[in-house]
């Protein structure tokens, strides 16, 4: 039926194609063939306007990106929580199994105190270890529950503020 409004006309058209593709399918083979070669012809403007919609419209786009990611996340914690920590251990130059191996050294526990972690992460699980390593050369020293993992930074990896943290809480002591 045709339409003098164009834009009534362009939805005519569509919805015709729609309904002649599900009941025929070499119409829908030979569409399929033609939104190829119209691609492949058009790649370099279609990548350009693709471009500049992104660039004119970034807010919109960022927002979208955030809900696909939370969607994307909700959808497999797991899968989420196992990217995470390949992510970490390329970070420090480990592999799942040097992880492993290092875990299985120290049996399970902190390096430093001894004591298994304690700790849930985001979803409810026992937290991982910490790779603790030197911030100036990299090196990685062990695997340190979340406390001590914690308390190293906040004195800055400092042997000497340690040390004198220790004085303060021996003496400490001997007053009360």
């Amino acid at each position: 039926m045709p339409y003098s409004d164009p834009i009534k006309a362009a939805e005519y058209d569509r919805q015709y194609r729609l309904k002649r593709r599900k009941s025929d399918p070499e119409f829908a083979k030979r569409q399929r063939g033609y939104c190829k070669k119209w691609s492949a012809a058009n790649r370099a403007r279609e990548s350009a306007r693709s471009k500049r919609y992104r660039q004119d419209n970034i807010e919109k786009m960022r927002e979208y990106e955030n809900q696909r990611s939370v969607q994307r996340r909700a959808k497999n914690p797991e899968r989420q929580k196992a990217a995470n920590r390949r992510s970490l251990l390329k970070k420090y130059g480990l592999s799942a199994l040097d992880y492993t191996c290092m875990l299985t050294e120290q049996n399970f526990v902190c390096k430093s105190c001894g004591e298994p972690e304690v700790g849930l992460d985001a979803y409810g699980n026992m937290r991982p270890l910490s790779v603790d390593h030197d911030h100036v050369t990299g090196e990685v020293r062990g695997l340190l529950c979340n406390g001590c993992n914690r308390a190293l930074g906040f004195i800055n990896d400092s042997s000497e503020k340690l040390k004198k943290l220790i004085s303060y809480l021996d003496s400490a002591r001997k007053i009360c």
